[in-house]
């Protein structure tokens, strides 16, 4: 999907804001996709926003991702 792979670029070069745009709109689309998932979860934890993930339910720990 062309909107996680534009997110996972936006959080490697920091901008949080777009990368979480991109996930949540793939989200849309495909609200089990677990990959637009767990690139929001690392865009929150990449911002310090682990808070928003536990909130949302999303893994903040690679640990929590093991199917």
């Amino acid at each position: 999907m062309e909107d996680i792979a534009l997110g996972n670029l936006y959080r490697e070069s920091g901008q949080y804001a777009l990368s979480e745009k991109e996930f949540r709109q793939a989200l849309t689309l495909n609200e089990h996709a677990v990959d637009a998932k767990l690139g929001l979860a690392q865009t929150y934890a990449s911002n310090d926003q682990n808070a928003m993930a536990e909130i949302l339910g999303l893994p903040t720990t690679w640990e929590q991702t093991a199917l």
